[in-house]
């Protein structure tokens, strides 16, 4: 794979347009239902395949080391218990075999040490035994791995969640559907069954009725019941990666705060005849492969290893010495981060924060540097001031690089979230047109009445909003998920795409201000145009999005 845009003035990306159409195309079936006109002249029912049950409660039995399924229909539950034994992960790369085996035989607790994959798989009788093992190996090695409850842990080694669709198999077993859909089942919070519901709530209350479907398309994506939904968005994205990273058996060096938000400031630049450019639906289809393949089982693997910086699969937050060639100079780096910690472990703080105050810079800068002095600083920052001769590269310190041959954890999970987005936006253009060819000009109103309209529309706005925040929670300090390695790599494959967008703007005389992470304004005649012809020329996948302000 070439090189992806440490230099200026080159294509960011090479890599097959085409190959890419194939990974994020949307699923290619036909829709199980259609609509029919029902009683309630205002409203329409979807008739599909009939699924009876779905899974409405899963409860972990720690004397009985089982967990017990409820299923659900109108009018009818099943049970169902099948014996289970908890786990946690454990990276090879983190922990040795035998280490790990003595640390937690110390526990005199019953367990069962096996490897899978790339980590080590430690199971135990039960979920208390389980904490008192992690326990262990956290105070004796420093490895905190990833304990999720009993439960959660159940759904994701079957690959279930709440409000899958089931079929019994006989009385007491049930088979997974393919089909997901608005339960037709009672809920205990609800008095009446779900999609009656939310029919009475949407002629009601919308705003009630989006919530109540918001927290429900929430505890399926998310593997936890409705009770445990948490309303901050920092924890749900944090609950995303639990369930993503978990048997990768990454070290958590710290537990996230529960009270962050992790959200961005609004940005304060107004201004008339811009247009907003929002690139936060292209930032975690960078981390696949084949682009970067960015992963906590990917980053800095074994079998790829660089001879030096120019190597392929180099990252561009790696660190160098150059040597500089002005005095008194100041630049500003692409990599906030870098920025912070040289600022704060470098004398000449005062004129920092005056250059940074009189020139109204968006961080602070680094510098003062005198001619010949050799700094150690960020590839991409490197690069780009040997090209403008304010310095010139002597040799890397210490390099950063991803997997070229094994895809990692995250760039499978991106690559199924895209898929079931792409699917449902789908789904929904042909429920509109559905809609309209069947009611004509009420087909508007149907849709805006029709629960299940809500809920899969919801299921995409939640999947698109837990997609896109992937990349800036894993460079988030604040998350237990963050490495500094992992965090700057994130930083500088962004801050390479901004720039190379800014310089494409300039060349057709277009400007771009950056306000904030994800976004930036444009003032540009055909600002449609301009972004389509950008991610024509650095084969960029056409998922930056513009709207006029």
């Amino acid at each position: 794979m070439p090189r992806l845009g440490f230099e200026p003035k080159i294509p960011i990306f090479s890599f097959s347009p085409e190959a890419l159409l194939v990974q994020f195309s949307p699923e290619t079936r036909s829709l199980p239902f259609s609509f029919k006109r029902p009683k309630n002249p205002l409203s329409f029912r979807m008739s599909q395949t009939p699924t009876p049950f779905w899974l409405t409660d899963v409860k972990y039995l720690e004397e009985k080391r089982a967990i017990a399924l409820e299923f659900s229909q109108l009018n009818n539950r099943r049970m169902s218990r099948l014996p289970f034994f908890p786990s946690f992960y454990a990276s090879q790369r983190e922990l040795a075999f035998e280490a790990l085996k003595e640390t937690i035989s110390g526990e005199k607790k019953r367990f069962k040490l096996e490897q899978e994959g790339t980590a080590f798989k430690v199971s135990a009788s039960t979920f208390s035994d389980l904490q008192s093992l992690a326990n262990a190996v956290f105070n004796e090695t420093g490895f905190r791995p990833i304990v999720l409850e009993p439960e959660r842990q159940f759904l994701l080694e079957r690959n279930w969640s709440f409000f899958d669709c089931f079929t019994p198999a006989s009385e007491k077993t049930f088979e997974k559907s393919s089909s997901f859909s608005l339960p037709e089942a009672k809920l205990g919070l609800f008095s009446e069954p779900l999609y009656e519901t939310l029919e009475q709530l949407l002629l009601t209350n919308p705003k009630i009725a989006q919530k109540t479907a918001e927290s429900i398309v929430l505890s399926q994506l998310l593997l936890i019941k409705l009770s445990q939904v948490p309303e901050n968005a920092f924890l749900q994205q944090e609950m995303l990666l639990e369930s993503i990273f978990w048997k990768s058996g990454i070290n958590l060096g710290k537990i996230s705060p529960s009270g962050e938000t992790g959200l961005e400031k609004p940005s304060q630049f107004k201004g008339r005849g811009f247009s907003e450019v929002d690139f936060s639906g292209l930032w975690p289809v960078l981390l696949t492969k084949p682009i970067y393949n960015l992963g906590f089982d990917s980053l800095n693997c074994d079998c790829c290893t660089p001879q030096n910086h120019l190597g392929k699969n180099v990252l561009p937050n790696s660190l160098v010495i150059v040597e500089m060639q002005k005095d008194g100079f100041f630049f500003e780096s692409a990599l906030p981060s870098f920025s912070q910690r040289f600022h704060e472990s470098s004398p000449e703080k005062g004129s920092r924060l005056r250059r940074k105050e009189e020139f109204c810079l968006k961080t602070i800068p680094l510098g003062p540097f005198f001619r010949n002095q050799c700094v150690e600083i960020p590839l991409f920052d490197a690069l780009k001031l040997q090209s403008q001769g304010d310095a010139v590269l002597a040799k890397p310190t210490k390099l950063f690089w991803f997997c070229q041959k094994q895809e990692s954890l995250l760039s499978k999970q991106i690559v199924s979230l895209n898929k079931k987005i792409s699917f449902l936006e789908s789904e929904l253009e042909e429920m509109g047109k559905e809609a309209m060819k069947q009611h004509k000009i009420l087909g508007s109103s149907m849709l805006a009445a029709s629960p299940d309209f809500l809920f899969q529309k919801t299921r995409l706005k939640a999947l698109s909003r837990l997609l896109s925040s992937i990349p800036s929670q894993l460079s988030n300090p604040k998350s237990a998920f963050f490495s500094m390695p992992f965090g700057s790599a994130i930083e500088s494959i962004e801050a390479s795409v901004l720039e190379s967008f800014q310089s494409f703007a300039a060349s057709r005389k277009c400007r771009v201000f950056t306000t904030e992470k994800n976004k930036a304004l444009l003032r540009s005649e055909k600002p449609y145009s301009l972004i389509k012809q950008f991610s024509e020329k650095e084969k960029v996948p056409a998922l930056i999005t513009a709207s006029s302000r």
